[in-house]
């Protein structure tokens, strides 16, 4: 989990460090790269969700996020900053913004992982957990409906021109 965590601050500081890059692209090729690593890593993910989710591991499960708080909130605030800067969000206070965005976040992870362990045969409503998630993050961001978590949007189920 630190090496994770480690990972995740070196990619979003260079992330912040682009000034090629606007608030709202940094913010979504974050949550791309996030998602992706989820993504690849899924197998090990769902292998160890059962063990990681026991409550004898919900101390060690705070803590961990506790300290990734710490470490990627100033990052995430940073760039939540500059979107509003940019006039791209309306978000009043960057830093607390930044800590509800990851707790919205890892709620989602959470959510996933528990229905998996729950029914590991079954298919969660991935889809609908990633579209009520990434439809808060954009409100709380003060952001255009669809311009963060693309991700997300492209799991929605596509639906027919008659509905």
């Amino acid at each position: 989990m630190e090496r994770r965590t480690a990972a995740i601050e070196a990619d979003l500081r260079a992330l912040v460090e682009d000034r090629g890059l606007s608030g709202p692209d940094k913010l979504a090729r974050h949550f791309a790269a996030v998602d992706d690593w989820k993504r690849d890593e899924g197998r090990i993910v769902v292998d160890v969700a059962r063990s990681w989710y026991a409550d004898e591991n919900a101390l060690l499960r705070h803590r961990l996020l506790v300290h990734g708080l710490g470490r990627v909130t100033p990052l995430l605030a940073r760039i939540i900053r500059q979107g509003v800067d940019e006039g791209a969000f309306t978000a009043p206070d960057p830093e607390q913004t930044a800590r509800m965005l990851l707790c919205l976040r890892h709620d989602l992870g959470r959510a996933i992982a528990e229905a998996v362990v729950a029914d590991p045969h079954g298919e969660p409503d991935v889809a609908r957990m990633a579209e009520a998630t990434a439809d808060a993050i954009e409100r709380l961001l003060g952001a255009a409906p669809g311009s963060i978590w693309p991700a997300a949007r492209a799991l929605r189920p596509r639906r027919s021109a008659a509905t």
